[in-house]
This record gives structure tokens, C-alpha cells and sequence, in this order.
């Protein structure tokens, strides 16, 4: 699996970040490509909790489902993929830091079938795309309520 990690400072408290990353229907708001995003799972989000995203990626649309494999509010919060086109892992981890929350976010993946002639690209992708998608969360987060 290939491994890739960023980071960034919200200035929100870790209890706000987390509450907003681990429900991932929030996801559609920054994180670019998302065109839909569901919790399948009934009750409140816990460990086994999956969700169902659509996503739109070079041009094609690609379904997945994720399901919860780590919930600690508010420290961290980890998916990985239980049918779709590549294996995923993904975390979020939110540390107190003094402007805020440090949130990392970590990813493994190994794509699958026809997807993976694209490893070389992917990866390069992956990495640049990252730190965007965090300074996307940090933007809406630090957003003043209306």
C-alpha cells in the first residue's frame, strides 16, 4: 500500500473539527470530487458506522463504501473502504495546538483492476491534493457562523 500523510491548523477546538470530520456527510463540503455522500448505517456514528459516497474522478463516476474502523472523540477518527475500486485507509487525528486543532490526515491505498495503471499518477495526485482538501477544511471551518 502506498502511504501518505498532511497536515494543518484549524482554529477551532478538536471537539468542533472532529464532530465535522467524522460525520462524513459533511465531506461534499470540502473535499472536491464528492458528489454524494450517505451514512447507510442507522444510529450514531461508532465504530462499524459505513457510509456510501459517489465521486467523480477523471470523469468517471466511482461508488464506495466506507465504514468506521476507529472513533475516539475528539482525537481521532479512521475509514477504510469495504467495496469500491481501490483499498483505502484513511485517519484524521486532531491534537489541542495553541491557534486551535493540528489535524492530521493519514491515507494508504492500493488501487485495484484497471485502476491500477494509474499508481505512478495516483500517488503524485494524492499527495498535492491532500494539503488542498485541508486548507478547503480549514476555510469552511473557520468560517463565522451566519
Amino acid at each position: 500500500m502506498q502511504k501518505y500523510s498532511a497536515s494543518a491548523v484549524i482554529h477551532q477546538p478538536p471537539e468542533v473539527v472532529f464532530a465535522f470530520l467524522s460525520d462524513m456527510t459533511n465531506n461534499p463540503k470540502w473535499e472536491p470530487g464528492i458528489l454524494e455522500m450517505h451514512k447507510v448505517s442507522p444510529g450514531p456514528i461508532s465504530v462499524g458506522t459505513q457510509f456510501s459516497e459517489v465521486r467523480k474522478f477523471m470523469g468517471r463516476r466511482m461508488k464506495t463504501l466506507y465504514e468506521v474502523t476507529a472513533y475516539d472523540p475528539p482525537h481521532q477518527f479512521a475509514v477504510r473502504s469495504a467495496a469500491g475500486p481501490m483499498q483505502l485507509e484513511a485517519s484524521y487525528t486532531c491534537a489541542t495546538a495553541p491557534e486551535g486543532t493540528k489535524v492530521t490526515d493519514s491515507v494508504a491505498f492500493e488501487l485495484r483492476g484497471i485502476m491500477s495503471v494509474l499508481r505512478p499518477l495516483f500517488g503524485k495526485m494524492v499527495q498535492s491534493q491532500m494539503q488542498s482538501t485541508l486548507s478547503r477544511l480549514r476555510q469552511v471551518l473557520d468560517q463565522p457562523a451566519d
